[in-house]
């Protein structure tokens, strides 16, 4: 029972649900603490992301936090006020507002013999992009969930976040942090509390959770969430697992029916070794997807902060499509630069033309490389959006099509074209090598 109410709306990758607190004892106000809002014109907003923007009963009377000078009447304090509340909007909502958005709002009730109000809280979750918080601020958010800080319940999850990873639902009641009960927290608030946690630089928040709020505390289980660091790593890791599938199963694209050189593993296939790593595919498919998992979050990074918000094709297909190549040619110039000066197959006086031949062949692979963004898309276009939103199907599946271009035309490595000596060999092609032009580097 979460007291949640989904929102459908002409936005579909916009999750949008509004939650109230659950019917207070007989004791407490007359308005129906169960019913669940949608937001209405009139409805005060309370907070953004736990930014609170209300000012306190007596603010006529106090200048508001952090001011640089005093006011001597109520109309300074009054203007003074209206530039603070400005200045919390704009650093709550313009400054980048995370992902889940968590707004606390409150509506007029009018009652028999009074009004009184009622509270209730509106999650945003857009789904095309990344879980994000605000920079510099850990928050729920950080984690791809959002919290209630009127009762500590989870109000919303993105599903490609790591709270969803972990099992945490909508309407889980949050009954420890770290150890520390809830329950102590009830003059702090949610940012207040995340804000000391992050104090200490901690790898990962724990949480102790209740799936719904009337089971019994026995039945509460344990999260460990990683925080950003890392969840960052994490993912690096995938995509550099992600890449260097990618890589090997581009040579069956490129090479359908040639034997390949995999160094030392080799013997494990029955074919003969020749170098154990450098010069092998197993060389090309460990350097590259390092270098291109390194190079693809930098630019991730970096495009996101100069557009203000998480880089997705969905909204910035034209900037999408530049981080595309500047990663893959960032990428696979470092790996060409590592190559050719760190490679004992190469002669020194031969180093700096080996890196030069190999930077013009990057830069002409990746311009091949600008329809990776629209695999995905492709794939939904035809009816099987569920294929397109898996690993599969917007990970894997563009980036072998991409290492297949990017190395075939950049460096025309197809079918019997660069092979190295030992892949000429197994082939059956021992004069190819010896032929004018012959590039010897396959990738």
């Amino acid at each position: 029972y979460s007291n949640t109410l989904l929102h459908h709306t002409e936005l579909s990758h916009l999750n949008i649900a509004t939650r109230t607190l659950k019917r207070g004892s007989k004791k407490g106000p007359a308005v129906a603490q169960d019913m669940v809002y949608a937001p209405r014109k009139g409805d005060r907003i309370l907070s953004i992301n736990h930014t609170y923007l209300t000012v306190p009963s007596n603010w006529l009377e106090a200048d508001p936090p952090g001011s640089s000078s005093s006011s001597w009447n109520a109309k300074g304090r009054r203007l003074q006020w209206r530039h603070f509340i400005h200045e919390v909007w704009r650093d709550a909502v313009e400054g980048g507002g995370g992902n889940p958005v968590y707004i606390e709002l409150e509506r007029e009730v009018e009652g028999w013999l009074t009004k009184s109000y009622q509270g209730y809280g509106l999650s945003v979750t857009d789904l095309e992009s990344p879980p994000s918080t605000r920079p510099g601020v850990m928050l729920p958010s950080l984690f791809g969930m959002s919290l209630d800080s009127r009762d500590w319940t989870v109000a919303a999850v993105h599903q490609d976040s790591i709270a969803a990873e972990h099992g945490v639902t909508v309407g889980s009641a949050v009954l420890s942090l770290n150890g520390d009960p809830v329950s102590a927290f009830a003059a702090w608030g949610v940012a207040s509390v995340f804000k000391s946690f992050a104090l200490n630089s901690p790898s990962q928040l724990t949480l102790c959770l209740l799936a719904h709020p009337q089971d019994p505390v026995s039945s509460a289980k344990t999260v460990c969430l990683a925080v950003a660091e890392m969840a960052i790593a994490k993912e690096v890791a995938k995509t550099f697992g992600t890449y260097m599938l990618a890589d090997y199963l581009s040579n069956y694209i490129q090479h359908p029916t040639q034997k390949m050189d995999y160094g030392i593993f080799n013997q494990l296939i029955g074919r003969e070794v020749d170098q154990p790593f450098w010069g092998t595919r197993t060389e090309h498919i460990v350097g590259v997807a390092a270098c291109l998992a390194a190079t693809d979050h930098m630019s991730q990074a970096i495009f996101s902060k100069s557009l203000g918000s998480p880089l997705s094709f969905a909204k910035h297909p034209g900037p999408f499509v530049a981080h595309t190549f500047f990663f893959i040619f960032g990428g696979v110039t470092v790996y060409c630069g590592l190559d050719a000066y760190l490679s004992p197959l190469h002669k020194d006086e031969d180093r700096n033309t080996e890196f030069a031949s190999g930077t013009y062949s990057s830069a002409i692979g990746s311009c091949t490389a600008w329809f990776e963004p629209y695999v995905a898309p492709a794939i939904a276009s035809v009816g099987a959006g569920g294929l397109a939103n898996s690993w599969f199907g917007s990970a894997l599946l563009p980036a072998t099509l991409a290492y297949a271009t990017v190395k075939g035309v950049g460096w025309y490595d197809w079918g019997n074209s660069g092979l190295n000596d030992l892949e000429m060999k197994i082939n059956g092609l021992t004069n190819a090598h010896k032929e004018p032009g012959y590039d010897k580097r396959f990738s």
